[in-house]
């Protein structure tokens, strides 16, 4: 399982081939993220959603 702080790394992704989706960095403000998912809790549980702003950089997570 990840702690909240815990850096995910991409392995064989670019970041600019990933889908974009309107999700508000919370950083800069912009308004354009990439997305990703992966599996890191029980397999009977929702998959985090990783995003990326498209302008700055910064990542983070949900919990759906």
């Amino acid at each position: 399982e990840l702690s909240k702080n815990q850096e995910i790394e991409l392995r064989d992704k670019k970041i600019e081939n990933l889908p974009k989706v309107k999700e508000e960095c919370s950083k800069c403000g912009n308004k354009s993220s990439y997305y990703w998912t992966l599996q890191t809790r029980a397999a009977d549980e929702a998959e985090t959603r990783f995003f990326q702003c498209v302008k700055c950089d910064h990542r983070w997570r949900s919990y759906d």
